[in-house]
C-alpha cells in the first residue's frame, strides 16, 4: 500500500482523524511512501505551513521521513518518468500536484492507497480508510 503524506503526518502526532483500520493498516510492514510526500512535506515545513516532529522535536522532511520508514518498515516509492507523465491524463477532479501524483503512482503500480481523501475514489485507485 501506499501511504499519503497527511496519514503519516497524522500518525506520527497521534491525530484523532486516523481511523483505527487505517492505523492497523499503516502498521503492517511493506507498505510504501512516495518521495513526492517527502518533496511535499519539504516545501509545506520551509514555508512554515507544516510541522514535523519526532518526538516533541522539530526535523527536517528528511530526517521525518528516514525515521518513520524506520520505525514502520515503509519502502520509498520513486518517482518514475511513466507515473509522473501520467498526471497530465489524469481527469482534473484534483488539483492538488503532489497527491495527483500519488494517484499516478498508486494507478502504475496496483498499489491500495491509505488516505481521508474521498476525491481519490473518482480515479479508480483503491483507497483504504
Amino acid at each position: 500500500m501506499l501511504i499519503d503524506t497527511q496519514v503519516l503526518v497524522w500518525y506520527t502526532n497521534r491525530n484523532p482523524r486516523l481511523s483505527s483500520r487505517s492505523i492497523n493498516v499503516i502498521r503492517t510492514p511493506g507498505n510504501h511512501y512516495s518521495i513526492a510526500s517527502v518533496w511535499e512535506a519539504a516545501i509545506k515545513s520551509g514555508l512554515g505551513k507544516l510541522d514535523l516532529t519526532r518526538g516533541t522535536m522539530r526535523v527536517s522532511a528528511l530526517e521525518f521521513f528516514t525515521s518513520i520508514a524506520d520505525r514502520l518498515q515503509l519502502t520509498p516509492l520513486p518517482i518514475t518518468a511513466a507515473a509522473a507523465a501520467a498526471v497530465e491524463f489524469l481527469p482534473p477532479h484534483h488539483r492538488d500536484p503532489f497527491d495527483r501524483l500519488l494517484i499516478a503512482q498508486a494507478l502504475e503500480r496496483n498499489l491500495e492507497l491509505i488516505s481521508s481523501d474521498a476525491i481519490f475514489d473518482r480515479y479508480g485507485v483503491r483507497r483504504v480508510w
